[in-house]
């Protein structure tokens, strides 16, 4: 995903998480979960991580739910998954 752009999956879920590739080129990225933004992560780094983790949520109980990736200001997002549990 490159700059203004979006991601979003709507599982019904207990557990989801996202899963990017972090690179020297990354940029920011920021994370909505039913529509409020919960964080804002800059996946820059010095060397390519594949696969990596970089939020993941636990619900009490199984609901539908919205989450969405969206681009912060230069550089690259690369969004690898989304990852439910049910």
């Amino acid at each position: 995903m490159s700059s203004d752009e979006r991601a979003t999956a709507g599982p019904i879920a207990t557990d989801i998480a996202l899963v990017v590739t972090r690179t020297p080129g990354s940029g920011s990225a920021q994370v909505y979960l039913d529509g409020v933004l919960v964080a804002t992560v800059n996946l820059a780094r010095s060397s390519v991580a594949y696969r990596q983790v970089i939020y993941a949520r636990h619900f009490a109980t199984l609901e539908p739910h919205t989450f969405e990736v969206r681009t912060v200001g230069n550089g690259r997002v690369e969004l690898d998954a989304f990852m439910v549990l049910r």
